[in-house]
């Protein structure tokens, strides 16, 4: 599933392409395409890089294979969200504006935090894979430690929507993040500090 994500997400760049050069509509300052278009780029790649890695991987073939139709699939789901509220003029991250927003949000939030457990799984097969060569074996490590990381620094940002909306509504947003209300608060507070702060006074994209 990994080719077919990387297949479908490379059609809906050069589809987006143009959409991006032929729809004047701007949202926040920018094309409505701008960032669909920037995932379906990340994505392609994301998706063909670790088709090739799976071809690396010597013990657990069958988990891997799993994890990569999961990592597909929720790729594609972020993606078809994306794009929809992309199209009719909406923004789609850390919205929580409408029930229906928060909604698409928490479904958002769910499908990347699967990429990232999904794509830490199938990475336990590569460490210490004996297929690859020991310089391409140490890209490799670094760059699944790096990426894992930067993923993960996302996390810390979910919680100020999260304790935006309880502010509002009094309800509890459930999206999968390991802090609860107040935690996620300090973390946001301590990990990101002012530039929390200087986020918060933007609109939501």
């Amino acid at each position: 599933m990994l080719n077919a994500a990387a297949l479908a997400s490379l059609v809906g760049s050069i589809v987006v392409l143009v959409l991006f050069a032929t729809d004047s509509r701007e949202l926040l300052g920018v094309s409505v395409w701008e960032k669909p278009l920037k995932f379906l780029i990340s994505a392609t790649f994301y998706a063909t890089t670790f088709s090739w890695l799976y071809t690396f991987v010597e013990k657990g073939k069958g988990l891997a294979s799993k994890m990569g139709n999961v990592i597909a699939l929720m790729l594609i789901v972020e993606l078809v969200v994306i794009v929809g509220m992309a199209s009719v003029g909406s923004t789609s991250h850390f919205n929580v504006s409408t029930p229906f927003n928060i909604a698409i949000w928490s479904l958002m939030a769910t499908a990347i935090s699967i990429v990232w457990l999904a794509t830490f799984s199938l990475s336990t097969g590569l460490w210490n894979s004996q297929i690859m060569s020991a310089d391409l074996r140490l890209a490799v490590r670094w760059s699944i430690g790096l990426g894992l990381a930067g993923m993960g620094i996302a996390f810390t940002m979910t919680p100020h929507s999260h304790n935006r909306f309880y502010r509002k509504t009094g309800l509890v947003l459930l999206v999968p993040t390991p802090w609860g209300q107040r935690t996620g608060d300090q973390v946001c507070h301590s990990s990101a500090g002012p530039l929390k702060r200087e986020i918060s006074e933007f609109p939501t994209f």
